[in-house]
């Protein structure tokens, strides 16, 4: 085998592909576990006491039994992998780890048997538990996404779909075919793409399109699958398959790219490309020229002792204790890090691309009263009045509306919904004065970035509702702070000119759909830039799942399982922050890595020429491993300058 075919291979400790996991290797590697570690206190015991031989081999008996359970228990996978490799003229951490965990469990034999030497057959056992648990937590991560994916699928969802002669019946979205009808009831989703033929409603398109608020849908108007109706049934005539949808589009790209390989696994390739053919070579070197010199024994300990230096604890610890300390102090700002290789990646941002509806502004709209003149000195009457007719509706824009008054001295005695318009109410004081009062959406609204309602009081036109995007803290703020540090902001919504305008950013898109904000990543990916996404919607999942790294703001099931970070209650103000932070432990990363390989480099060295006893050379290892951990830790004193 050359050292130009070897590679490190993707399924070190690691999700090779995201098969459902078996609750069975679960129930393994806790039996694994309840083990290795009793192993452990039985081996202390013994090197802590005086025993006689004969105890001495049947106390030492234990952790070897313990260790083939555990082999047997745990091992396939590794043995299977790196069978895998070998055939495919690749070498993997996998064989490295596997021939140290051998190297270990042939030399504890020896000195079992011979009575003489230190065992280890505890230490292997442990290894086996920690690559089966990576193993297993690499999956769950990926399936977490494909199980978010699966909520989706055409294949899971039925829906309600209208014959020729108007019965209706059950049928899966994924047998749905271009130009069949769907009936589709106040609440629920709308299962296909398609175009109203019948009916009239408020459609909530926020998770698709960025509107903040319920749009009017009628006759002739498209819909999206994946958008809710609100306020009545629409009947939707479907123009493409119920697997041909817009929302299967995005869950291809998210599932795509679930299965991609981090960056830290590309940068690990490149050092274990040369690396563990080298600690190979030199452990089999070793163990021949101490073999010729002082018989076999000599030589396997000290080839032991090269793969225990060289099985590169530091090199290992080096990026994983930095990434965790740096995840622990993200997690401070209220940021949820999915993965360790989002802090390298968020490190690298030079471009961010915002979403606006509930990313940049908040979920509720703030309500602007603009009484007529003849009501102009009625103003809590009218907010009463207001407040008690939307007491009993639940619209996306009710709740806004019920703030405008506290307590009301009005009861809605009936309220009937006007689909597509609004509502109206017939309201009853507690004194007994009666008033019909219709909200609905006015006439002459212009877009300028508010969304307006009309008010008419007993049949007379009583004032005008403005309904505000109210913006987060801190978001002109947290711009120029980005700016400073040289990164890029810009602003890709579906929502409408006006209302992107209102927001200071450098760059406003809006109008976007969910295919041109990914062929925007893509398109800044192509010129180098490397692009973070912040979004809360469905809409933004592809272009997420398409960007170097991605953060969902809000409660959006789809979004949160594709981000790499998760952001529930965002303060802006921290961003700029966390990229500093991510910035400074990537710097920490790279002295880390170059002080554990120099380390590694001559620690292999001393261990070859027999100058180090695999103890030594273990405790060795765990010295290296103590000094980046204590530098990594000094991340959490860090306030991400």
């Amino acid at each position: 085998m050359s050292t130009a075919s070897t590679t490190f291979g993707s399924g070190c400790c690691g999700a090779s592909s995201a098969s459902p996991t078996d609750a069975g290797v679960w129930w393994r590697i806790a039996i694994g576990a309840f083990l290795a570690f009793n192993s452990m206190t039985v081996a202390l015991a013994v090197n802590l006491s005086k025993v006689d031989t004969k105890e001495r081999l049947v106390l030492q008996g234990i952790p070897l039994c313990v260790c083939l359970i555990v082999g047997l228990l745990l091992g396939g996978p590794m043995l299977s992998g790196v069978w895998r490799e070998w055939r495919a003229r690749r070498v993997t951490v996998e064989s490295l780890f596997l021939l140290s965990s051998v190297g270990a469990f042939l030399a504890s034999l020896v000195s079992y048997i011979t009575g003489e030497g230190p065992v280890f057959f505890e230490v292997v056992s442990i290894l086996f538990l920690v690559y089966a648990l990576g193993k297993e937590l690499g999956r769950y991560g990926q399936e977490k996404v494909l199980q978010a994916l699966g909520r989706w699928d055409p294949t899971t969802l039925t829906c309600e779909v209208v014959q020729a002669d108007g019965s209706s019946r059950e049928m899966q979205v994924a047998q749905i075919q271009a130009g069949a009808r769907v009936r589709v009831h106040p609440g629920a989703m709308i299962p296909v793409d398609g175009f109203v033929c019948e009916g009239e409603s408020f459609v909530h398109e926020a998770s698709m399109s960025g509107e903040a608020f319920a749009a009017s849908r009628r006759t002739g108007d498209h819909v999206f699958a994946g958008t809710h109706v609100v306020d009545s049934t629409l009947i939707i005539e479907a123009e493409a398959d119920g697997t041909a949808r817009c929302i299967d589009r995005i869950s291809a790209v998210l599932q795509e790219a679930a299965l991609q390989p981090g960056e830290s696994q590309v940068a690990a390739n490149r050092i274990m490309q040369w690396f563990i053919p080298f600690v190979t070579a030199t452990a089999l070197v070793t163990f021949g020229f101490h073999t010729l010199l002082h018989g076999w024994t000599v030589g396997l300990f000290n080839a032991m002792a090269v793969l225990l230096i060289a099985c590169p604890c530091a090199l290992g610890f080096a990026t994983p204790v930095a990434i965790w300390t740096a995840m622990r102090r993200l997690n401070t700002f209220g940021m949820v890090v999915r993965s360790g290789k989002t802090i390298e990646n968020l490190a690298s941002v030079n471009s961010i691309a915002f979403d606006k509806t509930g990313t940049l502004t908040l979920p509720d709209a703030t309500p602007e009263l603009e009484l007529e003149p003849a009501w102009g000195d009625r103003r809590a009457y009218v907010e009463e009045l207001i407040s008690a007719a939307e007491s009993a509706v639940e619209h996306p824009i009710a709740k806004s509306l019920r703030s405008l008054s506290g307590a009301s001295t009005f009861t809605a005695r009936s309220v009937r919904i006007e689909p597509g318009l609004g509502i109206f109410a017939e309201i009853e004081s507690s004194a007994g004065a009666r008033h019909t009062v219709r909200i609905i959406k006015a006439d002459d609204f212009v877009d300028s970035g508010v969304h307006c309602l009309t008010v008419v009081i007993d049949g007379q036109r009583a004032a005008s509702i403005l309904l505000h995007e109210t913006q987060r803290p801190l978001v002109a703020e947290t711009v120029h702070k980005l700016q400073e540090i040289g990164i890029k902001s810009i602003l890709v919504t579906g929502d409408s000119p006006s209302r992107a305008a209102n927001l200071p950013l450098p760059e406003l898109l809006s109008r976007m759909t969910p295919e041109q904000k990914l062929a925007l990543v893509r398109e800044k990916k192509l010129n180098g830039e490397i692009v973070l996404f912040v979004g809360d919607g469905i809409n933004d999942a592809a272009a997420m799942a398409e960007s170097d790294i991605s953060i969902a703001v809000g409660r959006e099931s789809l979004t949160r399982e594709v981000a790499d970070i998760e952001w529930p209650l965002p303060d802006l103000s921290f961003l700029p922050k966390a990229i500093s932070l991510s910035r400074r432990t990537v710097r920490l990363i790279r002295s880390n890595l170059i002080f554990a390989l120099g380390y590694n480099i001559a620690g292999i060295a001393i261990a070859a020429a027999g100058f180090i006893h695999p103890v030594v050379a273990a405790l060795l290892m765990t010295t290296s491993s103590c000094v980046v951990t204590f530098r990594s830790l000094q991340l959490l004193e860090s306030d991400g300058a």
